[in-house]
Order: C-alpha cells, then sequence, then structure tokens
C-alpha cells in the first residue's frame, strides 16, 4: 500500500459516521429510561416510609392510651384490694406514687367517681363532709341517677372538678353509662373540662369498679356497680406528651365525628409543607369512641427525602451523552491534527536522531561518573562505620572505670554529701552512655545495617524485668507503675528481645520524665495471631504534659522534640522515638501516639514475633523464671575467675566487684598472657576483652576450644568490651564465647553472669544471660 493510499484510509478513519449518531441516540435513550424508573422507584420507597411513618404514629398514640388505662385499671385494684372502698389519704397516697406528671404527660389527674343513689344522698355527704365541710355535689339536673367525683388527684389546678356530677351532662353521662354496662373502660366524646380555662378539646377516660370484683350476673350494673376511676385530658397536653413533633416528618390531625380534637394543620409552623407529597387518613376504635386521623407530610420529610437522584441520573446522563458526542467529535479532529503533526516530525526525525546518539555517548559519560560516586559514597560509609565503632570504644572503655569507681565508692562511704556527688557522677555518665547508644543505633539504622536476633524468649518476663527495673526510677518521682499482661500473650516468642525491651525502655522512661504525678501504665495484648506468627500490641499511657496536636508527627523525626523549652526542662537528645519507630517497622510493626495537652499521652506499637511449633506452651515461662531465681540466688561457692584486661582502671574495677562477692581473681594484661595461665591453671570462668595489645580477645579464645576438644573439658568464656554493636556480639559467638558484655558493665549483669555459673552450670547460664540480661 502507498503512503497516499494510507493517508486516505486513516481520513476515513477519523471522519463521523452513521453508527456514531446511533450510539449517541441509544445513550439518550437509556439516560432518559434511568431517569424514568429512577424517578418512579423514589416515589414507591417515599410512600412506603411514610406509610410506616403513619402507622407508627397511631401505633404510638394507642400504646400511650393503653399505658393510661392501665394507670386506671390500678386505681380499681387498689380499691378492691381495700374492700371496695378507698378513702381520701389512700387515694392520695396512690395517685402520687404513680407520678403523674412525669409518667402520664398530658393526663390532668387521676380520681374516684362514686354511683350515689337519691337515698344513699344523705350518707355519702354525710361522710365526705367529714373530712372536707364544703363538698358538695354540682350542678343540679333531673337525672335520677348521681356520679359525682369524689377524689381527684393532684388537688391543685383540678379543685373545680370536685363534687362535679358527671351524671349532668349527655356526653360524660352516656360514656359513664357504656363504661358502668360493659365493665370495660370508654372514654367520652369531646368536652370542654371545667378545669381548662383555655377551653381546649378534651375527654374523660372511665374504668368501672363493682362491689366484689364482679359487674354481675346479668351483664348489667344492677346493684354491684360502685363507681368509676377516671381521668380527665386536653388532647393538646395529651399530644405533646405522646409525640413529639420534632422527631416525627409529618403533621397530624385527630377527629371525633366532626369534632376536631387535635390539629398540626397551621401555615405559620415552620415545617407546614402547603402541598404535601403525601397524606392519608385512618378510623382507629378507641374506648368506645372512632377516631379519625389524618397525616400528611412535612417540610422535614421533604427534606429527608431529597428527590435529587433522577436529576443527577438526567443531567448526569446528558452530560454523558454530550461528552460521547464530544469525544467522537475530538477524535476526528485528532486524527486529523496526528496526520500534520506525523507530516511535521518526520522531517524532524532525522534531525532528532543524530542529538540522540550524542545524548546516549553523554549518558554513559554520567553513568561512569554516578559510579565513581557510589564507590566514593561506600568508601565515605564504611570509614564512618570504623570511625563510631572506634569511638565507641575509646569512650566505653574510660566510661567503664568512672561508672565502676563510682559504684566502689558508694558502697564504701556513708558520708551523705559525698554519696549525692558520686551519685551525680554515676547518674551523668550513664546518660552519656546513653546518648552514646543512641547515636550508634541511629547510626546504624541510617545506614541500614541495623540488624535484628531471632532468638526465643518470653515476652511476659522481658516486660516483668523492664517494670521491676524502671520501678525503682517511679518510685524515685512518687509515681505508680501498673502492669497489665493479657492471658492471651504467648509464653515464648522467637525474636529479637533486646530491642523491644530497648522500644519499651524508652518509651517508660520517656512517660516517667514527663510525669511529675498520677502514674504510668504499661499494657501488652495480642493484635492478631496465627500458626507462625504473632503481632503484639504494647501501650504505655502517663498522665503527663502531653503533646500538642501539631507537634505529635515531629516527635518521631531524629533530634526533636516537641518544642525548645521542654528539651531544656527535661533534657534528652531527641533520638529515643526516632530509634524506637524504626526498629518496631524493623519488626513489623508501627508506633504512634495519642495525646491531650495537660492530660498525658498514650503511645502504642505493634511488633511481630515468630512461633515456634515445637514449642510446647508454658514450660518455656516456667523455665526461664526458675533460672531467674537460682541466679538471684546467695553465691554458692567461690569461683576462679580469669580476668584478660589491658586497662589498668577497669581492671581494678572488675577485680573488685568480683573479690566482695568472695570470688578469686587472676588477672592478664594481655590475651597471650590470658593463655599462658589458662594452660597453668584451672578456671571456672573467663572474663576476656577483646582489643588488647600483642593479642586480642578473640585469638585466645579460639585457641582455647581447639585444646578443649582433646581434653573434653569446657570453660565458660565471656566477652567484656566496650565494641557494643550487634556484629561484635555475633563475632564473639562465632570465635566460641558463650556470651558478651558490653562496656561500661552493667554491676546487676556481671554478678546474673557470675552467679549463674555458681547456680547452674552451663546450659543455665546460656539461658539465664539470653533471656534476662
Amino acid at each position: 500500500m502507498t503512503q497516499n493510499a494510507e493517508r486516505r484510509q486513516l481520513e476515513r478513519a477519523g471522519a463521523l459516521h452513521w453508527f456514531h449518531w446511533l450510539v449517541g441516540l441509544f445513550s439518550v435513550l437509556m439516560t432518559l429510561s434511568a431517569w424514568y424508573v429512577s424517578k418512579r422507584e423514589l416515589k414507591a420507597t417515599r410512600q412506603v416510609h411514610f406509610e410506616r411513618i403513619m402507622d407508627q404514629t397511631i401505633e404510638l398514640i394507642l400504646d400511650r392510651m393503653s399505658k393510661y388505662e392501665e394507670a386506671l385499671w390500678g386505681g380499681v385494684s387498689l380499691i378492691h384490694t381495700l374492700g371496695d372502698g378507698v378513702d381520701h389519704d389512700q387515694w392520695q397516697t396512690f395517685a402520687r406514687s404513680r407520678r403523674i406528671e412525669e409518667r402520664y404527660p398530658g393526663i390532668n389527674g387521676i380520681g374516684v367517681i362514686h354511683s350515689v343513689s337519691p337515698d344513699g344522698l344523705p350518707g355519702y355527704l354525710s361522710l365526705q363532709r367529714k373530712r372536707r365541710p364544703n363538698f358538695d355535689i354540682h350542678p343540679a339536673h333531673a337525672e335520677p341517677e348521681l356520679f359525682p367525683i369524689t377524689y381527684i388527684e393532684p388537688y391543685q389546678g383540678n379543685e373545680v372538678a370536685v363534687g362535679l356530677d358527671v351524671a349532668h351532662e349527655v356526653n360524660r353521662f352516656t360514656a359513664a353509662k357504656k363504661a358502668r354496662d360493659t365493665g370495660q373502660a370508654q372514654i367520652t366524646g369531646p368536652i370542654t373540662l371545667v378545669q381548662d380555662s383555655a377551653k381546649t378539646p378534651g375527654f374523660l377516660f372511665y374504668a368501672p369498679f363493682y362491689k366484689g370484683g364482679s359487674i354481675g350476673h346479668d351483664g348489667l350494673q344492677t346493684s354491684n356497680f360502685l363507681g368509676m376511676v377516671y381521668a380527665p385530658f386536653v388532647v393538646n397536653k395529651l399530644m405533646r406528651g405522646v409525640l413529639e413533633k420534632e422527631k416525627r416528618q409529618v403533621g397530624i390531625r385527630i377527629s371525633d365525628g366532626p369534632d376536631v380534637l387535635y390539629d398540626e394543620h397551621q401555615t405559620e409552623d415552620e415545617d407546614f409543607d402547603p402541598v404535601p407529597q403525601f397524606k392519608d387518613s385512618k378510623d382507629v376504635a378507641l374506648y368506645g369512641r372512632t377516631w379519625t386521623i389524618d397525616v400528611w407530610s412535612t417540610k422535614s420529610f421533604r427534606e429527608a427525602a431529597s428527590d435529587s437522584q433522577p436529576a443527577i441520573i438526567l443531567f448526569g446522563g446528558i452530560a454523558m451523552d454530550a461528552l460521547l458526542l464530544s469525544l467522537f467529535l475530538g477524535i476526528s479532529r485528532a486524527n486529523r491534527r496526528a496526520i500534520a503533526y506525523a507530516d511535521s516530525m518526520n522531517s524532524e526525525l532525522q534531525i532528532d536522531k543524530g542529538l540522540l546518539e550524542k545524548a546516549n555517548m553523554h549518558l554513559g559519560v554520567v553513568a561512569e561518573q554516578l559510579k565513581s560516586a557510589k564507590e566514593v559514597a561506600e568508601v565515605a560509609n564504611r570509614s564512618k562505620s570504623a570511625f563510631l565503632a572506634n569511638m565507641s570504644h575509646e569512650i566505653r572503655t574510660p566510661m567503664n572505670g568512672v561508672l565502676g569507681m563510682a559504684e566502689l565508692a558508694l558502697d564504701r562511704t556513708a558520708d551523705k554529701e559525698l554519696r549525692e556527688y558520686l551519685e551525680t557522677i554515676r547518674d551523668s555518665g550513664q546518660s552519656l552512655l546513653a546518648i552514646l547508644n543512641d547515636i550508634l543505633d541511629f547510626s546504624k539504622i541510617e545506614s541500614e545495617k541495623m540488624e535484628l536476633e531471632s532468638i526465643r524468649f518470653a515476652p511476659r518476663d522481658a516486660v516483668k524485668q523492664i517494670h521491676r527495673t524502671m520501678g525503682f526510677a517511679a518510685r524515685e518521682k512518687n509515681l505508680g507503675l501498673v502492669l497489665q499482661i493479657d492471658d492471651a500473650v504467648p509464653e515464648e516468642v522467637v525474636g529479637d528481645p533486646g530491642r523491644l525491651r530497648q522500644i519499651l525502655i524508652n518509651l517508660i522512661g520517656n512517660a516517667l520524665k514527663f510525669t511529675k504525678e498520677g502514674r504510668v501504665e504499661v499494657a501488652m495484648r495480642v493484635e492478631s495471631q496465627s500458626d507462625r506468627q504473632v503481632c503484639l500490641r504494647c501501650e504505655v499511657r502517663d498522665t503527663g504534659i502531653g503533646i500538642p496536636p501539631d507537634k505529635q508527627a515531629v516527635i518521631f523525626q531524629a533530634f526533636t522534640q516537641a518544642n525548645e523549652s521542654t528539651t531544656r526542662q527535661f533534657g534528652g537528645t531527641g533520638l529515643g522515638l526516632a530509634i524506637s519507630s524504626e526498629l518496631t517497622q524493623l519488626m513489623g510493626g508501627r508506633l504512634w501516639v495519642e495525646s491531650v495537652l495537660g492530660e498525658g499521652s498514650r503511645f502504642y506499637f505493634t511488633v511481630r514475633f515468630g512461633l515456634s511449633p515445637e514449642t510446647v506452651p508454658g514450660a518455656g515461662s516456667g523455665n526461664l523464671e526458675s533460672v531467674r531465681d537460682g541466679i538471684q540466688a546467695e553465691p554458692k561457692r567461690a569461683l576462679r575467675i580469669l580476668l584478660a584486661e589491658d586497662n589498668p582502671v577497669n581492671r581494678k574495677v572488675a577485680a573488685t566487684l568480683l573479690k566482695k562477692r568472695g570470688h578469686q581473681v587472676v588477672m592478664a594484661e594481655d590475651g597471650l598472657k590470658a593463655l599462658g595461665l589458662f594452660e597453668r591453671e584451672s578456671f571456672d570462668l573467663i572474663l576476656m576483652d577483646l582489643q588488647m595489645p600483642e593479642m586480642g580477645g578473640l585469638d585466645p579464645v579460639r585457641e582455647i576450644r581447639q585444646r578443649e576438644r582433646s581434653t573434653g573439658q569446657r570453660v565458660l568464656i565471656v566477652a567484656m568490651t566496650a565494641h557494643a554493636g550487634a556484629e561484635d556480639r555475633q563475632r564473639c559467638l562465632d570465635a566460641g564465647m558463650d556470651d558478651y558484655l558490653s562496656k561500661p558493665i552493667d554491676v546487676a549483669n556481671l554478678y546474673r553472669v557470675v552467679e549463674g555459673v555458681q547456680a547452674k552450670g552451663e546450659e543455665n547460664f546460656r539461658s539465664a544471660w539470653r533471656t534476662g540480661g
């Protein structure tokens, strides 16, 4: 195919055809159909919603009237219990116990109406006037029966109703006779209560009572009828108590025949809808009357059931149709432009080809430069690591002497002022050591050389040990330190216990530092668990100064605290949280904070550990605890210990600490002399420095292990060095050492190692150190 033919084919492909217009028309029809269906379904859904609200409203009215009926029958039960009679005091006590105004909104009171015959009228009046001299029956009427209101409570507001004869008026009398003859509760038609000054519609609610609690064998009132318990209602008050208008989306009107009892059809009402979306009417039989309840939707109903969905579908569909047509037109124009652009680009392509060849040559030169720069950076990084390692050794070696001598001096003096000076020296040295450790850890993390151990350990014991360690600092500040470990936390996991302790010590230390009063709580629980892995979630809560919201993300950055005043007041490098955050990420978790300024902070972190399939649940924890108890026991025998250390101050410190425990110490200034002493004498334990003149610590250890193969005996060898990295520890273990003590030597750790040898022998010694040290 020639180039011109290809060009014509592309031009035809880019033009609009009949099927493009057909697709557009079909899309418009689909939009209109979706709009119609959506509008119809929305109307049906609203209709169902309106009917549900209407039914709920009517049900609420019926339910409330049922509760009022129960109150009336409660009064009837009282009268029967008292022997078909009740006096004024007894009725007053009953009414107050019902808490009418609180439990029965809309009711004006609850009272007793007695049936009085003309022959019994004098006796009835005499009985009532003993307590109420002014009691009288009113108004006069021609009916032979008298139904006077004897009692009503509360009396206040209902005074004019006392003595009122309900037989004087046809509406009241008719409902009363119906209640008498049927034995069922009845309500009157609409009336105006004598105690209602507003003259709004109301009604009376009757419940009859009979002599002996029985209506009579003939089903008529005859001689058994004694009277009625009754309640007067003002309908407006009743409806306000029954139906909270603010919680509805409909208006209601209640009618009894032609009489309107209650009407919310008020044009001045903010929720009034002049053209309601829905309205309905329902007749309800209620205690001898038929109420017609009209219900209509309000503005809030219209707003809650927004009708924007069909409009969105319509306008959205039209917009999509327009977009589709625009797309067809745009494709056609773009095709024409593409052809023109291709023509222009073809002429420039040859020029660009030459430029690309030159650029490719330049990129090769840049790649070589980048390779050289990478090699320089790697050399610089190695130099930096070597410098930090050497500086760590050079600082830790004299620091060991400072801290050790301070501890020895504290043991030998009781002078309060001198002890204060020595404690200041010791605490300052420990603070300097903590800063050094933070800097080394941060450097390793920054250079991605941080390595994690993978050993078995008990997370419960790790947390409990920190609780014991930090408890002294908490007591010094008069703070509580509370520990909570969930029962679901496994007895044994596989991971790095040292880094777990480091994170917890950082967080607990910060919590104690920034808390003046109250307590610090530490909690551990299982976040998730599978057959091979468990994710633990730890929480450290304090009642300290809190962290402002705008600083809560910043505090996890290196060399950063919430503000400069915090640094001046509390100290610190600002590395602890940064290191902890990085460590949690290395351990498969994360670290975050929730804090309220002035109320305290909550630090959370998650870490993931392996689960060993052959581990027996519970066994690990018991063994570790028993080992730890053995280590803390009193020495059982004096040991012969070979101490290889080139620094005279450190030699003196370690020897003095060991001799205080009754051990015999033989000292060597370098590895060569230590090897010679081993050949001539026997020792229970060798403490070996790594960096010494003549022969360092690793070479004599390898030689000792080589010679032990022929004797079948083995002496415990522990590194004691200022090299504090995880790689240094591994080098010691690879050379044949049993474990590792970093300088400055922690006195408790030193004694734990020595007394572990005394109490349990080699295997228990290893367990004690790797879980408790």
